[in-house]
């Protein structure tokens, strides 16, 4: 499983995913968090 709670800069985002996940089915989802505390959301957290 992979989960990356990113701030986008533009609407354009490229996601990479694990080695483990090559070659299976996924499902990709976008939607906004409200509520979340946008200062914590650190350039780490910010890796696209």
């Amino acid at each position: 499983m992979l989960r990356q709670i990113i701030m986008p800069d533009n609407n354009s985002v490229t996601l990479q995913l694990p080695d483990d996940l090559v070659g299976k089915t996924v499902e990709i989802i976008a939607f906004e968090i409200e509520g979340q505390n946008q200062e914590k959301i650190t350039l780490a957290q910010k890796t696209v």
